[in-house]
């Protein structure tokens, strides 16, 4: 016997994958509206970086909004978050300023789409399906 003739799996090994792929595709397919908009920005995100890049060996940096905030808002508020900057912390203390960092990107996405609210962010915006 060969090695791979032993490691054939049976059939309900394949049945149990068939069914786990199907039920996270289901989940999917069922959260597609609140999981477009983050789907969208990762993929602006994406394809943002090489501009931003390109934009950094020219001398622009990535913590340039926050440096707006401190010309024209006299510093950034405990209810906003600076955009677009990259930090790396060595200490893991406190988790409160990654949380304000994270509900103050929320905020910025509500604010594009008009969203009052987390439950209208789905019906504030609108996805159009591209076929070709």
């Amino acid at each position: 016997m060969t090695d791979f003739e032993q490691i054939k799996p049976s059939q309900s090994q394949w049945l149990v994958v068939a069914v786990a792929v199907a039920l996270a595709l289901a989940a999917l397919i069922s959260l597609r509206e609140i999981l477009m908009p983050f789907a969208i920005g990762a993929l602006i995100a994406y394809l943002g970086d090489p501009l931003v890049d390109r934009l950094e060996e020219r001398s622009f940096s990535r913590t340039t909004g926050e440096s707006a905030n401190d010309k024209h808002f006299g510093g950034l508020k405990d209810y906003r978050s600076s955009e677009g900057r990259t930090v790396l912390v060595p200490y893991r203390g406190p988790v409160a300023i990654t949380v304000q960092e994270i509900l103050g990107g929320v905020r910025s996405t509500c604010t594009y789409t008009g969203a009052m609210k987390l439950k209208q962010l789905s019906k504030c915006a609108t996805f159009i399906r591209c076929t070709q």
